[in-house]
């Protein structure tokens, strides 16, 4: 096998230079420091953002709350990025037959809403059928935000009208905490 040891590439131009890689030949990349992320295939995951909440939150609110501890921020690196969010949270509630609403929210803006449902679910992402006993939730989203700013993703929660405590990381009776609950954000190439 024949290596050929370089310090610098030139092209005849600023970044012009090219690079021929023979079809059947890999190009080992492991050790490079600064490739741009505009040079991956779309597809790529070109960062990671990821939170873990492991204390106990609940609330009694029928309005959306932000849920302590479960936001993450990413700054996108190109506006034709996308941003793949998986949030696992466990969850309960105080009351037999009521239940908790889980929305997605980018910044300020509820994300992967539906358009159905009655006046109380119409505007969450997600809900429990029952809350009584403890439950694992998964929200998952890809969003196109389009910008090169900074953005925050978080969970918000409320309660079905008519009462209880809707918690997150908890015994739905007792109140103590038990578990814990995560939100991972993903940059992918587009």
């Amino acid at each position: 096998m024949s290596e050929l040891s370089v310090g610098t590439l030139s092209g005849l131009a600023a970044n012009s230079y090219v690079v021929d890689i023979a079809s059947g030949s890999t190009l080992d990349l492991s050790n490079a420091t600064d490739l741009p992320a505009s040079a991956l295939p779309a597809g790529s995951i070109l960062q990671v953002v990821s939170t873990t909440k492991t204390d106990l939150f609940s609330t009694t609110s029928l309005s959306n709350e932000d849920i302590p501890g479960l936001s993450v921020s990413i700054t996108p690196s190109s506006t034709s990025s996308k941003i793949f969010v998986i949030s696992n949270l466990v969850q309960g509630h105080s009351n037999s037959g009521y239940w908790n609403y889980f929305t997605l929210v980018r910044d300020s803006t509820a994300i992967n809403v539906g358009t159905g449902g009655t006046t109380d679910n119409s505007t969450a992402t997600v809900y429990t059928a029952n809350g009584f006993a403890n439950s694992s939730v998964s929200i998952t989203a890809l969003d196109s935000p389009s910008t090169t700013s900074t953005l925050t993703y978080k969970i918000q929660m409320r309660i079905k009208s008519g009462g209880g405590t809707g918690r997150i990381n908890s015994f739905a009776n007792s109140g103590a905490e038990g578990s814990s609950s995560t939100i991972t954000v993903m940059e992918v190439a587009g």
